[in-house]
């Protein structure tokens, strides 16, 4: 089991997460604090299969629940398996309050210097817990013998990440920085 800690810097907060890897399999249970106007505690377990979502729950303040399945392919489903055709050709999630749904990307592939990629995202903002489609680019930038280096970019946001051999956020300017 991997064990981690993010500093989150924009919205005083913080996360804790734990991760399984058993063969192509990683399951994800992490806790996160943070402000929003009021404080909010968020929950979240991830299921994975060489890095592509299968499963995703998360409870906001114990009482706001979102379930998602997905069948790695780019078809998603909600908790009484009804598909959802506006994520359709979605392949990863990125959830608003944790610097971890970068390495989803990052872990499934290969990656050459100066290589970019795009994708397809099931963006969830939370604590709202809305979704939506959204188009994310990733660029390898650099590999040193302690971290890579990549930018990410969505809509007109960029920033460099930094991430270690796990392919775990270590730095993202202004927004996370890990603690454990």
């Amino acid at each position: 089991m991997l064990k981690v800690m993010w500093e989150n810097i924009e919205a005083y907060g913080s996360e804790v997460l734990e991760m399984n890897k058993e063969a192509t399999n990683v399951k994800v249970n992490s806790t996160i604090l943070f402000m929003d106007q009021v404080p909010h505690k968020v929950s979240y377990t991830l299921h994975l299969e060489k890095w592509l979502t299968k499963e995703l729950e998360i409870i906001v303040d114990l009482h706001q629940t979102l379930k998602l399945k997905s069948d790695g392919n780019g078809n998603w489903f909600n908790e009484h398996e009804e598909r959802i055709e506006a994520l359709e050709g979605a392949i990863d999630v990125d959830l608003s309050a944790t610097p971890f749904s970068n390495s989803l990307p990052i872990n499934r592939l290969q990656w050459e210097r100066n290589q970019s990629r795009d994708f397809e995202m099931v963006y969830i903002s939370i604590p709202s817990l809305e979704f939506k489609k959204v188009k994310q680019r990733y660029t390898f930038l650099e590999h040193t013998d302690t971290h890579s280096l990549f930018q990410y970019e969505s809509g007109r946001f960029q920033s460099e990440i930094k991430v270690d051999e796990h392919g775990l956020i270590v730095d993202y300017p202004d927004l996370f920085k890990r603690r454990y």
